[in-house]
């Protein structure tokens, strides 16, 4: 074989090698953008695609479910866009202008479905740009927010109904972190102890419990802890900011998450400090009873201790 034939084969054989690898690469390129296309396509959030004025070039079919609006009704439609609130638009439009410019922090919009309800959405906006660095696309994400602030809603209500439960109780309750500090107290628990709630979130319960009586707690909570026992309930003594004494009917419970895992102590205290006295009172009234009768009985109108003689 000749040179020129040996040069021809060569480039005939170069050529034929830029061939496969560029053919190669449309495949890779139109793989890939029938990969992006199909991810777009099953997104659950919203997504549009505009061009450089903010015009609908794509949407997806979440999109479209969010809104109410077919694809027929968005692309090529914009600004103002079909899910836009009338009152909304000139807000929509600026925060469009920032996007546009290169704002791309995600942003809480109200939007408007086919039938008029508004609902809440969290926007995100991406640039696309050439080999030039020119923007020749902007990129939306749109996630509908409704359930979530629902959501927000309801656990909202119910911690207020949680909160209003716990502080208007008619007996002492409080919330007790795992080191022993008052997190937090309600009315009828300041009542029983004379502190304030901003004096006893400073405290811990072995500061309002009796000197000779806390190494004996502290043992009872530590079984509780643990999990040795599912509840600890005793009546004992608090101490008073005045000093002195009042009884309460203490019960604990350890609140745990899912897993198990101990949170905090719920205490409730019921005040029975009359009841302890009224107790106590008739104690020592059976006592003076049971005194009198040893002696034995004693004559009406007679002192003690003075014999009649014999008649």
């Amino acid at each position: 074989m000749g040179r020129a034939a040996q040069r021809g084969l060569e480039q005939l054989t170069a050529e034929l090698e830029e061939a496969r690898r560029r053919i190669a690469e449309l495949e890779a390129e139109q793989a890939a953008a029938t990969f992006s296309s199909g991810l777009v396509q099953h997104l659950f959030d919203g997504f549009a695609l505009l061009d450089p004025k903010g015009v609908h070039l794509d949407v997806n079919p979440a999109l479209c479910a969010m809104t109410g609006f077919s694809r027929e009704e968005l692309v090529g439609v914009g600004p103002p866009h079909p899910y836009w609130p009338p009152e909304d638009h000139a807000a929509m439009r600026e925060e469009l202008t920032r996007d546009l410019a290169g704002h791309t922090r995600p942003t809480a919009l109200t939007f408007m479905r086919e039938n008029g309800e508004r609902f809440p959405v969290m926007v995100a906006h991406s640039r696309v740009r050439d080999e030039r660095d020119a923007v020749t696309a902007m990129m939306a994400t749109i996630k509908d927010m409704s359930e979530l602030m629902a959501a927000q809603a309801e656990l909202a209500d119910s911690e207020r109904r949680f909160r209003r439960t716990f502080d208007q109780a008619p007996i002492g309750a409080a919330i007790v972190t795992l080191d022993g500090h008052f997190q937090r107290v309600n009315a009828a628990f300041q009542r029983t102890t004379g502190y304030s709630e901003d004096e006893l979130t400073t405290m811990t319960f072995l500061d309002i419990t009796l000197p000779e009586e806390r190494e004996h707690d502290a043992e009872l909570v530590g079984r509780l802890l643990r999990g040795d026992n599912d509840e600890l309930v005793r009546e004992k003594r608090y101490v008073r900011k005045d000093g002195g004494n009042t009884w309460g009917l203490l019960s604990v419970r350890v609140a745990r998450d899912d897993a198990g895992k101990p949170l905090y102590f719920l205490s409730m205290i019921v005040d029975v400090d009359d009841r302890r006295h009224a107790q106590e009172a008739l104690q020592d009234s059976e006592k003076s009873l049971r005194e009198a009768q040893r002696l034995g009985p004693i004559p009406v109108g007679q002192p003690r201790g003075v014999r009649r003689g014999p008649s």
